[in-house]
């Protein structure tokens, strides 16, 4: 069969961005549908469509500026959306603390000509207007950002974050969709030309594209290789891995189907073109959207066939069945209604049974945003009965910026239709946290009245286990970094604690060798070692000497606490496990000059009636370092630290339990954020000074892994104090059933 030939204009260098084109050529999709397509690298600074009329592609893509080609009078057209969500960021130094786009006022922005839209329209959103900020040419490099030549940058979230990272610099990433700007990216275009020649070339372009990108994104590592050998790259296989899972969340292969475009988005887009002035009012979208064309061509074949078919039936019909119907209608249309009536009530209690026996909360809203059904685990969820929300608004419920945030969001989805499913985390009337999966559409009834409808699901669980597994291989890197650690150092220890072993022999003991040197170079060996003595010099080897069983204690301690943790639990004593921790934590001071745990007035008290429990000393000793950590830097924390900072360490039996409370004299903590300790990436440091991960980590070991508690209690000015709560071991001494044994 000979293949038709076809060229694909690509928008960049080659990259994991463009592997699903990859994909359909190397799997043979494209020439299963008799197409031989050539891939064309872009380059800086093109417009891609721009060659659908030159005569030198046939396909291009492209980003959501075509629509000001097509203002030109270029006939492009959009076939499909491969990215639903712009990769299109504003960059800046995390550390200069430009993170919203409130702080770019005054600042030097480098951007595109015409492919920066969404950022220019997040920064209109938020108040901050062409005449507040100065642009700068964009260099193609984020160099003038690492040296301060300018304040920010566009560019791609799935390449230059990595990018900056590597080299040494955190990243500030601010993205326009979580400012009410969110574009589509990547669009594979054609002209109408195209489409009007080869209507089945188009086609078969489109499935076979479609099948490449689903291929791609289940097979990232076979397509990072394909790219290393078949397609010249400047980029590390480690930059392509990191390009594969960042474009996930942009294309959502599992939400929607490749390529899926909305014409009220694409709408929407357009009207953002215009508020920036780059589109005139009133732009026509007629012919641009390729879904749209296909479906009004479908149409009206439809209507030809329907009408035809209609005429005839109808004639034929018409004199049959008046008589008939109008028989038979008086006598059926009581009972009729009557069952259609009863029906539709057992209809609607069934309807309200079902809803209500899921697990995952539903609601819906009207037109007017006012919630009218919410099933049972919808209202629980926020603390009430289904009754006590009908009739009432987001605003009625939450906290203001709250309510305005899902009020935008709410009618985004009666603009459009549906919005991408997002993540929340959500905390109950009774301090709760929950990890949420929202998604909302839009449902049209019979008489044309719009509702909104919304489904969440509960990925707590999935959350924890996720964080634990990842928490897990973090243990086992650092238990493989430990080991290595070990070896490297205790080496040159053994080579200094031997060689100040072997002066000290040479220099002040009177073996026969040491005198018979002494005597050979006319030295008297006696007044040598006095010498020697007077001047501190077998004090200063004893020195060395404890220093290095001291260094050596350090890294045994810590081999032991990092060592991978997939032991069993055993039988361990509490009290041997928290001095275990102050051991190791004792050596950790004037770390970047923030605290001296020397200098800490440390209290313990140990019952004499405490038990052994079954527990993972390793992770225990992990918690109880964490506590201990946030507890140091807290107390030490400028004018916030107490002037005798003071931790005080209880262990004592507490029922079927044992308790470990942990208690500080520090700052303390208001309701707010000690309602949120527990969650996940949140912290009260600095940016680039904690991951927010530690106690969340701390809780799920206490939680998950031992089937305890994690608790603390802390107000403002007083401290705060940690409690870990552990299953005794029952009499007898077997393990307990539950997460801990």
């Amino acid at each position: 069969m000979s293949l038709s030939d076809v060229r694909l204009q690509l928008k960049w260098k080659h990259q994991f961005q463009f592997a699903g084109y990859y994909a359909a050529v190397e799997k043979g999709f494209f020439a299963k549908e008799g197409l031989n397509v050539q891939l064309i690298e872009g380059f800086p600074g093109f417009a891609p469509s721009e060659r659908l009329f030159t005569g030198q592609a046939d396909y291009a893509v492209d980003t959501t500026a075509i629509l000001l080609e097509r203002q030109k009078g270029a006939k492009v057209v959009a076939l499909a959306a491969i990215f639903q969500h712009s990769p299109n960021i504003l960059l800046t130094r995390r550390d200069s603390g430009l993170t919203t786009p409130q702080s770019l006022a005054g600042k030097r922005i480098m951007f595109t000509d015409s492919t920066d839209p969404e950022c220019r329209a997040m920064l209109a959103n938020e108040g901050v207007f062409a005449k507040d900020y100065t642009s700068v040419p964009h260099s193609w490099s984020i160099d003038p950002l690492i040296d301060g030549s300018v304040d920010a940058i566009t560019a791609y979230i799935t390449n230059e974050p990595y990018t900056m990272e590597r080299r040494g610099v955190a990243p500030g990433i601010i993205i326009p969709n979580q400012y009410a700007v969110d574009f589509y990216g990547d669009c594979l275009t054609t002209s109408e030309d195209e489409i009007a020649q080869h209507p089945r070339r188009v086609e078969a372009f489109l499935r076979a594209i479609a099948a490449g990108w689903r291929y791609a994104m289940a097979h990232p590592e076979e397509m990072v290789d394909v790219i290393l050998e078949r397609y010249p790259t400047q980029r590390t296989r480690d930059e392509l891995l990191y390009e594969a899972a960042a474009m996930r969340d942009l294309i959502q292969p599992d939400l929607v189907d490749v390529g899926h475009m909305n014409p009220a988005r694409w709408q929407h887009i357009a009207k953002t073109y215009e508020r920036l002035g780059l589109l005139s009012p009133g732009f026509n979208m007629e012919g641009f959207l390729y879904p749209e064309i296909k479906q009004a061509q479908s149409d009206s074949e439809r209507r030809q066939v329907r009408n035809m078919v209609t005429i005839g039936v109808t004639l034929f019909l018409a004199g049959c069945m008046v008589g008939v119907t109008l028989l038979v209608f008086n006598k059926r249309l009581s009972r009729i209604v009557r069952e259609r009536t009863s029906a539709l009530e057992q209809s609607r209690d069934f309807f309200l049974a079902v809803i209500n026996a899921m697990n995952d909360p539903v609601f819906v809203k009207d037109a007017s945003l006012r919630y009218i059904l919410l099933n049972t685990s919808c209202a629980e969820l926020a603390g009430g009965k289904p009754e006590d929300f009908i009739g009432k608004t987001d605003a009625d419920l939450f906290p203001g910026e709250v309510a305005k945030a899902y009020g935008v969001e709410d009618r985004i989805v009666l603009a459009e239709g549906s919005v991408p499913v997002r993540q929340e985390i959500f905390t109950t009337a009774r301090g709760a946290t929950h990890t949420l999966l929202i998604q909302k559409t839009r449902y049209t009834d019979i008489t044309g009245q719009m509702f909104l409808v919304g489904v969440m699901t509960d990925i707590t669980e999935f959350k924890g286990m996720q964080d634990a597994v990842v928490q897990a291989e973090k243990m086992m890197s650092l238990g493989v970094l430990a080991a290595g650690m070990a070896h490297e150092i205790n080496n040159p220890l053994g080579i200094i604690m031997q060689s100040s072993q072997n002066l000290q022999r040479r220099l002040f003991e009177g073996l026969k060798a040491n005198k018979a040197v002494a005597e050979e170079l006319g030295v008297d060996f006696q007044a040598m070692s006095a010498y020697m003595r007077r001047r501190g010099i077998l004090e200063s080897l004893e020195h060395i000497r404890e220093a290095c069983a001291r260094a050596a204690s350090i890294v045994r301690n810590m081999l032991e606490f990092s060592r991978k943790s997939g032991e069993d639990h055993s039988r361990c004593e509490l009290p041997a496990i928290v001095e275990n921790v102050l051991e190791m934590i004792s050596n950790d001071y004037d770390l970047k000059k923030r605290y001296d745990f020397r200098k800490i007035k440390l209290e313990k008290q140990y019952d004499p009636d405490s038990v052994p429990v079954f527990c993972s000393p390793t992770k225990l000793g992990q918690v109880i370092l964490n506590i201990l950590l946030n507890a140091l830097q807290a107390m030490t924390s400028g004018g916030q630290a107490p002037e005798e900072p003071t931790l005080t360490i209880h262990v004592r039996p507490d029922g079927d339990l044992m308790r470990i409370e942990i208690m500080d004299n520090g700052p303390g903590m208001d309701p707010a954020v000690r309602k949120r300790i527990f969650e996940p990436f949140f912290t009260t440091k600095v940016p680039g000074k904690g991951t927010g991960l530690g106690m969340f980590v701390s809780y799920n070991i206490i939680t998950e892994m031992h089937g305890g508690q994690l608790l603390v209690d802390s107000t403002p000015g007083k401290g705060t104090t940690f409690t870990i709560m552990l299953p005794r071991p029952p009499s007898g001494g077997a393990a307990p059933s539950g997460p801990a044994a």
